[in-house]
């Protein structure tokens, strides 16, 4: 067994000293897999406990030797980092970036946060970026990206109102979040406004979105 997978071992079991002991060293030494890992232990990014004590510092630093490998899963949680500000000044045109880049090495959920930066400009929103990455996130299988699109097909922001295309990405989005508050919401939005006939078409063209794609 190689010292990675003796480092998981002991990850599975819960002994994260241990588990640094194994990783830490080949994290210095460049090895990607560890590299991810060390950062995941002090950072999550989500409401996931984090294994050891959150510590910006340290995660960023992994991340940020991640990065200098491009690799996709680093420039992604440091995209994270300078969009949220966690540990650093916020800096969204630095968030922007390390997206495009993380996305351009195959993170989809750096497409998607991409398209959050330009849906959610408080300034000057880009809803034709925004809608573009989401379309992109969405058709690689990022479900939340989906939300979204039904938003903007119900509301018709930027696009022609579509309560059909608005259903479809609401079933999209549902699909394993159906208890969801943001999936009952916009159901509920959008049967007050929708036919029979809209719903009954939309969850063919769902079905045929995820033939297409998934």
């Amino acid at each position: 067994m190689n010292n990675y997978k003796k480092g998981q071992s002991a990850y599975d079991k819960k002994d994260y000293v241990q588990a640094v002991s194994f990783w830490k060293p080949l994290a210095e030494r460049g090895n990607l897999l560890a590299i991810r890992s060390m950062g995941d232990l002090y950072f999550t990014g989500d409401l996931r406990d984090t294994c050891l004590p959150e510590d910006y510092d340290q995660a960023l630093y992994y991340f940020r030797l991640g990065s200098l490998q491009a690799n996709a899963y680093c420039l992604y949680k440091l995209g994270h980092f300078y969009k949220c500000g966690f540990g650093v000044k916020r800096d969204m045109q630095r968030a922007h970036k390390l997206y495009l880049q993380a996305t351009e090495q195959g993170s989809i959920c750096a497409a998607h946060y991409l398209a959050m930066i330009y849906y959610w400009d408080d300034y000057k929103p880009d809803y034709n970026e925004a809608y573009y990455w989401l379309q992109y996130s969405a058709k690689k299988g990022y479900d939340d990206s989906h939300y979204f699109l039904s938003e903007m097909y119900l509301y018709g922001i930027k696009v022609e109102k579509n309560y059909m295309e608005a259903y479809k990405h609401y079933v999209l989005f549902s699909k394993d979040a159906e208890d969801c508050l943001f999936a009952i919401d916009i159901n509920k939005k959008i049967k007050a406004v929708a036919t029979p006939m809209h719903i009954h078409q939309a969850k063919h063209l769902a079905k045929e979105f995820q033939r297409k794609y998934y």
